[in-house]
C-alpha cells in the first residue's frame, strides 16, 4: 500500500471511529451502546486510528461501572496473593510467557493466582503448573456470559486479592468496568505488553509497567506521566542453558548437516512489506550471497503469498514451517540454527530472549515501531538494511564473530534484565505502589495523530478498506433500517446493529 493511500485510508479510520461516538450519543439502549462501544474498541485495535487511548471510550466504561451494585463486594483481602487477569492465555507467543515467568520470579511467600475471562482454546501446562507451585487458583470465566456479567464476578473476585494485574487484550473492557469505580478498592497494575497499539485500561491503571523506554509511547501519546520499568520477565536460567549437539537436533528435525541455517520466527503479520521494503527481499539478498545457506521461518506458512513466491524466488531455499507451539519442538529449532534473524518490520521480544538463552547469534533491524532496549544498545541491532545484511553475512562465515555478538547481547541483556534485578524491581513496586485504587479518569478530547510510526502501524491492519461501493451502501442502509425499526427480537435486533456498524 502507498503512503498517500495509506494515508486516505487513516483519515477514513478515523472518521470512522468518531461515528461509533455518535452513535453512541444518540443511543440510549444500554445492550446496543455496549455494542456500539465494543465495535468501536475492536475498530481502533485492529484498524489505526491515530491514537492509542481514547478518553470518550474509557468515561463510557467507567459510567457503567459506577453504576453496579457493590453490596456483595468483600472489605478485606488476604495478604501477599496476587490476581493476573487474562482475556485469555495462549500457546504460542510471548503474551503468557510473561504471566508464566511472573509468577515463578516472585516471592515464594506469594500466592498467584490467574483469571481467565474469555478462555476458548487449551490452556498451557505451565501455566497451570506454575499457578499450582505458587498455591494460586485458575478461575475460568465463561466466555459465553455478557460483560457486565463477567465484569461483577471480577470486582467481587478481585478484592480479596492484595493487588491485581491486568495481561488483557487491547479491546477487553471487562477489566475496566469491573474497576472503573473507587468502590473497588484494591490496587491495579496495568502491563504494557501492547506497547506499540491503542489500548483501553488507562483510567483504572494505578501503575502502567513498561518494559523499554526507547521509542516508548507511553508518555508522548497516552499522557501517562510515571509508569514504571519493570521489563519483561526473563528466564531464571538465562547463563545456564546447557549445548545440545546440533547434528543429532538436525538430524531429528530433518534438517540438512551441511547447510548454514537461518531461523526467523513471528506470526505473518510482523513481516508485512513496509515502504516497499519487506523482511522477504533482505532474506534473499542474504541468500543470493551466502549460497550454502537456508531460511526457515516458523509461524509463516506456504499459504501465504509472500512466502510461497519467496520459496519459489529462492528455490526452494527458504521454507514456510507453519505455526509451531512454544515448547520442545520450536526450542529444538532453535538449537538447530546457526543465526537468528529478528521479523521485521514488526519485531519480536520472545524469540531474542529465546536466542540469548540458548547462546545463538541474533540479528534486528531498526524498524519505526522500535524494539527493545537492550537489543538496540547491543551489535545485534543495525540501524540500515545494508548493515543487517552485511552482519548476517559475518555472522554465518566466522564463528568467533558468532560467539562475539552472543556475548555482547548477553551482557547487555543481563545489564537491564537479570532476573535477580527484575524481582528487586518488582520489590519495589511492590513497596512504591498505591495501597488503594484510584480512578484517573480524563475528560479532555481524543488526540489524534498521523505520522510514519502510525502510518507504519497500519500496515499490520487487515480489515482496512479504503472504498464503499453502491451496492455495500445500499445492504448498510438496509441493515440500519433492519435494526432501527423492523425487528423486535432482541437478539436478532442486536445482530443487525452489528453489521449495520460494521460497515459504518
Amino acid at each position: 500500500m502507498s503512503r498517500s493511500c495509506n494515508f486516505n485510508c487513516m483519515l477514513k479510520n478515523q472518521k470512522k471511529f468518531k461515528n461509533f461516538f455518535n452513535l453512541l450519543d444518540k443511543n440510549k439502549n444500554l445492550e446496543e451502546r455496549l455494542c456500539i462501544a465494543q465495535k468501536a474498541l475492536s475498530f481502533a485495535t485492529y484498524n489505526n486510528v491515530g491514537c492509542f487511548v481514547s478518553n470518550v471510550l474509557e468515561n463510557f466504561y467507567c459510567d457503567i461501572a459506577e453504576s453496579l451494585p457493590v453490596d456483595n463486594i468483600p472489605q478485606t483481602y488476604e495478604p501477599d496473593t496476587v490476581l493476573h487477569v487474562m482475556t485469555l492465555s495462549h500457546l504460542i507467543g510471548g503474551h503468557t510467557r510473561v504471566v508464566e515467568k511472573w509468577i515463578n520470579l516472585a516471592p515464594e511467600r506469594q500466592k498467584h493466582s490467574v483469571a481467565l475471562l474469555n478462555q476458548t482454546c487449551e490452556i498451557s501446562k505451565k501455566l497451570k503448573d506454575n499457578v499450582k507451585n505458587k498455591n494460586g487458583e485458575l478461575y475460568i470465566f465463561n466466555p459465553n456470559d455478557d460483560i457486565i456479567k463477567k465484569a461483577e464476578k471480577l470486582r467481587k473476585l478481585a478484592a480479596g486479592f492484595e493487588y491485581v494485574v491486568l495481561h488483557i487484550h487491547m479491546d477487553d473492557p471487562c477489566a475496566l468496568i469491573a474497576f472503573g469505580t473507587e468502590k473497588f478498592r484494591r490496587p491495579v497494575l496495568f502491563f504494557n505488553h501492547a506497547d506499540h497499539l491503542f489500548w483501553i485500561g488507562k483510567s483504572i491503571s494505578d501503575v502502567v509497567l513498561d518494559f523499554r523506554t526507547i521509542k516508548s509511547i507511553t508518555k508522548a501519546r497516552r499522557g501517562i506521566k510515571t509508569p514504571y520499568l519493570l521489563g519483561i520477565p526473563p528466564e531464571m536460567e538465562i547463563a545456564h542453558a546447557k549445548p545440545c549437539d546440533k547434528s543429532l537436533l538436525r538430524a531429528e528435525l530433518n534438517l540438512p548437516q551441511n547447510k548454514k541455517i537461518i531461523l526467523t520466527v513471528g506470526s505473518n503479520f510482523k513481516f508485512t512489506p513496509f515502504k516497499n521494503k519487506s523482511f522477504i527481499n533482505y532474506a534473499i539478498k542474504i541468500l543470493n550471497k551466502e549460497q550454502s545457506a537456508l531460511l526457515y521461518a516458523i509461524g509463516p506458512s506456504m499459504e501465504d503469498k509472500m512466502w510461497k513466491e519467496g520459496c519459489e524466488q529462492t528455490n526452494g531455499r527458504i521454507i514456510p514451517l507453519g505455526p509451531i507451539s512454544y515448547g520442545e519442538i520450536y526450542f529444538k529449532y532453535l538449537q538447530a540454527a546457526d543465526l537468528i534473524l529478528d521479523s521485521w518490520p514488526m519485531s519480536g521480544g520472545t524469540v531474542v530472549m529465546d536466542a540469548i538463552l540458548f547462546n545463538k547469534p541474533v540479528l534486528s533491524l531498526d524498524n519505526e515501531i522500535g524494539q527493545l532496549d537492550y537489543v538496540i544498545k547491543s551489535k545485534s541491532f543495525a540501524k540500515t538494511q545494508e548493515e543487517f545484511i552485511e552482519k548476517a553475512l559475518k555472522l554465518l562465515e566466522s564463528r568467533s564473530a558468532a560467539q562475539e555478538f552472543v556475548e555482547d547481547l548477553k551482557k547487555n541483556y543481563l545489564i537491564e534484565n537479570d532476573f535477580k534485578l527484575w524481582q528487586e524491581r518488582l520489590r519495589i513496586l511492590q513497596e512504591t505502589m498505591p495501597k488503594i485504587h484510584v480512578v484517573k479518569r480524563d475528560f479532555s478530547d481524543d488526540i489524534y495523530n498521523i505520522d510514519d510510526y502510525v502510518l507504519s502501524l497500519s500496515m499490520f491492519k487487515s480489515e482496512m478498506q479504503c472504498t464503499k461501493n453502491p451496492c455495500t451502501m445500499f445492504f448498510h442502509y438496509f441493515k440500519y433500517l433492519l435494526y432501527k425499526y423492523v425487528i423486535n427480537n432482541k437478539k436478532r435486533k442486536i445482530h443487525y446493529l452489528e453489521l449495520f456498524i460494521s460497515d459504518l
